[in-house]
């Protein structure tokens, strides 16, 4: 149950309007794996591209498969070697353009949130900065908002149990647990079972 970054599609892109297509795509992958719901909601979060840069990405696409459609075609085209070089030089600088318009555009994270049991889901959105890849980006973001826990102490994680409560009578399965954090979105998300099992060890 290691929670998981969900890269949503292009055309699920994030805006600052309410129910936008990131979020609508967002809840349905949470409320459903296949045709059953889904269990273990906890471990997911939401990758999504900025829908005003979405634009400057496509363009830079459709800029680079043109440049590689002209060099699959250089005979077709009956090009001489200068304009072959030429060619290749617009590629390759389309290329590393498109590699650097991917991270400026997956800018959103989208977290699922629940504040009690009985309270609805609600969605926090942050936006990336930094040079690191973009998984790396997401996680450093999320422990520093104490999104994702990666070490919980045992008195919060006492505390936790006591107030949902999460007891079976008088005690409760390490693996129960286990499932519980990883299925309920009021409990805090962590970045694995190991920061579960490592809790209970202290």
């Amino acid at each position: 149950h290691d929670t998981r970054l969900v890269v949503l599609k292009a055309e699920h892109s994030f805006s600052k309007e309410p129910g936008n297509a990131a979020e609508k795509e967002a809840a349905r992958i949470l409320a459903s794996r296949g045709n059953s719901p889904r269990i273990y909601k906890n471990t997911l979060v939401f990758l999504a591209a900025d829908r005003v840069r979405l634009q400057d990405l496509e363009e830079a696409i459709r800029k680079y498969l043109a440049w590689s459609s002209i060099l699959a075609d250089k005979d077709v085209l009956n090009l001489d070697p200068h304009q072959v070089r030429q060619a290749e030089t617009q590629k390759q600088s389309a290329e590393v353009t498109l590699a650097a318009r991917i991270p400026e555009t997956y800018q959103w994270v989208l977290v699922p949130e629940q504040r009690t049991p009985q309270a609805d889901i609600t969605w926090i959105n942050i936006k990336l900065a930094g040079s690191d890849a973009l998984a790396a980006r997401a996680s450093k973001r999320l422990r520093n908002e104490e999104l994702l826990v990666s070490a919980l102490g045992p008195t919060v994680l006492k505390k936790h149990i006591d107030d949902i409560p999460l007891w079976s009578g008088d005690c409760v399965a390490v693996r129960q647990l286990v499932e519980h954090f990883a299925s309920y979105l009021y409990l805090p998300r962590l970045a694995g079972p190991e920061v579960l099992v490592n809790a209970v060890k202290e």
